[in-house]
């Protein structure tokens, strides 16, 4: 540090000043041309190491501009590829198609030959589309009732899934028909005798003169 208070308050700095002050200085390559040409030089100080004059102004926005311009380049060529893949790909799929954006397909439910307005468009038109998905169910359907006419349905006494024999079926076997039959006959008789007290406490000649 003697060499710093040595030299201090000094208007300007001699060869013998540098000898003592900087212990090595690195120059760069210089990079670009006209004037966006530019060269980093590195200054190593004795006992302090590295220094690192700050930019001015000017150089700061010149640094800025360059970045911004490198960017937009840059971008400049990513559009490029990306337009270029894309070409690639209209051409490969003109080619596959027979000189045609989109394939021909054939319509799966009428045979029909029709220019599909998407990648998934299926059916040439929503009335196809709607009697394939009919015909899916109703094959639905007959796959899950076999051989039965009608199909299952579900026990109105004990819930269980049964094959009807009849329209009018409601009951998988004779016993929950049975239990059925026992029941709304018990509640027919409830309810009579509900009625029947009623009438009778309503016409009692002890209610009446009450």
């Amino acid at each position: 540090m003697s060499a710093y208070g040595h030299h201090s308050f000094v208007e300007g700095i001699s060869d013998l000043m540098f000898y003592e002050l900087i212990d090595k200085i690195v120059v760069y390559e210089a990079e670009g041309v006209s004037r966006a040409r530019t060269q980093k030089v590195d200054i190593y100080f004795n006992y302090v190491g590295q220094v690192n004059i700050d930019n001015t102004p000017e150089e700061v926005a010149e640094i800025q501009a360059q970045e911004a311009q490198t960017a937009a380049e840059r971008l400049q060529k990513q559009r490029a590829r990306e337009k270029a893949c894309r070409e690639k790909r209209k051409a490969e799929r003109l080619a596959a198609n027979g000189g045609e954006f989109v394939k021909k397909q054939v319509c799966p439910q009428c045979g029909k030959i029709f220019i599909p307005a998407s990648s998934h468009q299926t059916f040439c038109s929503e009335g196809c589309c709607y009697q394939a998905r009919q015909d899916q169910k109703q094959a639905e359907r007959e796959a899950e009732r076999g051989q039965h006419y009608y199909r299952q349905r579900i026990c109105a006494m004990c819930g269980s899934t049964y094959w009807p024999g009849s329209s009018r079926s409601k009951f998988c076997s004779d016993a929950c028909r049975k239990k059925n039959h026992n029941k709304v006959t018990l509640e027919a008789y409830h309810k009579k005798r509900v009625k029947e007290q009623t009438l009778w406490k309503s016409t009692s000649p002890v209610n009446i003169q009450t």
